[in-house]
C-alpha cells in the first residue's frame, strides 16, 4: 500500500492512485492534526492531492515529480 500512517504522520510513496483516496480520507477522520510525508512519491492521484489539499495538514518533504512538487510548495511555505 503507497500509504503509511503512524501517529499522525502520513507517509505516502510509490504511485498513490485513486483507489488510494478512500483509504486516506478514512484515516484522515481519525486524525485532528496530519502532516504530509511526500518525499517518497512518485506519483500522486489529484484526487489525493486534493485530500490533502483541503485537510488542513502541513506538508514536509515534497515528492519526487517536479509538477507535483510545485503543487505543494505554497502549501510548505505557508505551514
Amino acid at each position: 500500500m503507497p500509504m503509511n500512517v503512524v501517529e499522525n504522520v502520513i507517509h505516502l510513496n510509490g504511485l498513490c492512485a485513486i483507489e488510494e483516496a478512500e483509504a486516506l480520507h478514512q484515516a484522515l477522520c481519525g486524525i485532528e492534526r496530519p502532516v504530509f510525508d511526500l518525499t517518497e512519491a512518485a506519483h500522486i492521484h489529484t484526487a489525493i492531492v486534493q485530500l490533502v489539499m483541503a485537510s488542513g495538514g502541513t506538508v514536509r518533504g515534497l515528492p519526487t515529480d517536479l509538477a507535483l512538487a510545485a503543487c505543494f510548495r505554497a502549501r510548505i511555505a505557508s505551514s
